[in-house]
């Protein structure tokens, strides 16, 4: 289960095991990566990516739970 929570500005909120923040021309991005097969590339991962300034309203750590 992924451990960083990624809430975008459109109301969904994802959960990734990785997040990257990438800085470029364009502006800075966020590269998030869940282990887990990707569908449309049949890839063992799923890569997203997301412009920060227009997709993205905060990015959390979730919290862990006590046993």
């Amino acid at each position: 289960m992924g451990a960083i929570i990624v809430e975008l500005q459109n109301g969904r909120r994802l959960t990734f095991d990785e997040v990257v923040v990438l800085d470029r021309a364009n502006g800075r991005w966020l590269r998030c990566v869940r282990a887990e097969p990707s569908s449309r590339e049949n890839l063992p991962e799923t890569t997203k990516y997301y412009h920060f300034a227009s997709d993205v309203d905060q990015v959390r750590w979730r919290t862990p739970t006590p046993e």
